[in-house]
This record gives C-alpha cells, structure tokens and sequence, in this order.
C-alpha cells in the first residue's frame, strides 16, 4: 500500500452510546477516530490513548485502506518533520546541508535523531577500521565517521 502525504484537517473520537468506541486487541485497549486528511481521504483510525495522537495541521505521512464493509481507514502514520541540524562542525567536506527527514511513529527530538545518527557513524567506522589490517590515526576515523553520517543524513541526495 502507498504512503500518501498530507495535513490532517480533523480529528474526531468515534462515539458508541455516548462514548469514546474502543475494542480490544494483543492484551491491548484501542480507541476508535474518524481522521479526515487535507487531500480529501477520510477514515477510521486508531491508537492506544484516547487522544489522537497527532494535532489538526500536523503533516504525517499515511496509508489509505479503501473498505466498503466497513468504511474506509488511515493507518500507518508517521510523523514528516524537520531536517535535523547538524551539532558539529564537518570533518569531511559535504556536499550540501544535511537533507534528511527522519520519520517515526513518535515525535523524537530532531538534536538527539542527529546524536543517535552521529553514534551509530562513529561506531560504524571504529568496526570498519578494526575489520583492515592497516591503522588508520583518530582524525582518520572521525573523517569517516562523518562521511558515514553525512551519508545517512543525505539520503534524498543519494535517490536522485
């Protein structure tokens, strides 16, 4: 199924005999939405909390599921945020601003997505350079660390 992307216009709990309509599913308690979207799909959604977990205007990446029997629903969504920033200075030349949308079904802190990136890189490199028979210096390593890194964060570039 597709992702579409778009705004969520409005958020409503969908009510049984005055309530908020939930059921029961993996030892867990779902409550029910009818979630209309900016590009016109509209559906049955749900989530854990009885509050939608993302806002009215909020951009999310989503599937739709057309269902006759039981009327259409949104699935899958996935917060569309801002790139994040870069917390040091380069080691390695970029070839542009780093690029990347993380995308989560949270809301994460785009400072500590760019750490988790950064550590992963650095950790990539250290098992890179173990793996050679040649050493390479410390300022070696960082500078492929940070290629790692500006690889990740530039992923629209690589698509291209």
């Amino acid at each position: 199924m597709a992702q579409s992307k778009s705004k969520i216009k409005s958020v409503e709990p969908v009510l049984k005999n005055g309530n908020h309509s939930t059921y029961n599913m993996m030892d867990k308690t779902f409550y029910e939405f009818i979630v209309e979207m900016e590009d016109g799909k509209k559906g049955r959604a749900a989530g854990t909390r009885n509050e939608f977990r993302f806002s009215v205007g909020e951009e999310v990446l989503y599937e739709h599921v057309p269902d006759d029997k039981h009327g259409d629903r949104l699935k899958s969504f996935v917060a569309v945020e801002a790139p994040p920033q870069p917390t040091h200075e380069p080691l390695v030349p970029s070839s542009g601003a780093a690029t990347a949308q993380p995308t989560s079904r949270y809301k994460e802190d785009p400072h500590k997505q760019s750490l988790i990136v950064a550590q992963s890189s650095l950790s990539s490199a250290v098992e890179w350079a173990a793996s050679r028979e040649k050493e390479i210096t410390t300022k070696q390593l960082f500078d492929l660390a940070w290629a790692f890194e500006s690889w990740v964060l530039n992923y629209k570039e690589r698509r291209n």
